[in-house]
């Protein structure tokens, strides 16, 4: 991911839109935002029929912050696995980003 923009305030109904590094952009919704405890995001993608959830969760644990990042990929059963694959690929630099936020924000 290049960059996101967000559209008004960090809350659910608000719309943003993901810039991929190839310039594709996708626009999305949130759905839920609970500070300090996560988000979910809502993406269509119109091309494959499909409409993705991710849902970013933190939970405090001893001596730090639990971090659970969840996607579903919902549409016709061969486009959703592609483009489930597609956003899960990079879990792990997300999950890294996020605690990195996390820890800088204080958590």
């Amino acid at each position: 991911m290049a960059r996101i923009e967000v559209h008004g305030p960090f809350a659910a109904g608000t719309e943003a839109v993901m810039v991929l590094p190839n310039s594709t952009a996708l626009p999305f919704t949130f759905a839920w935002v609970e500070p300090g405890k996560g988000f979910e995001d809502v993406t269509e993608v119109p091309d494959a029929g499909v409409v993705v959830r991710a849902r970013h969760e933190l939970a405090p644990i001893a001596g730090g912050t639990q971090i659970t990042y969840r996607c579903e990929a919902h549409g016709p059963a061969d486009a959703a696995a592609e483009v489930g694959a597609a956003v899960s690929s990079d879990f792990q630099e997300v999950i890294a980003a996020l605690g990195a936020r996390a820890e800088r924000l204080g958590g």
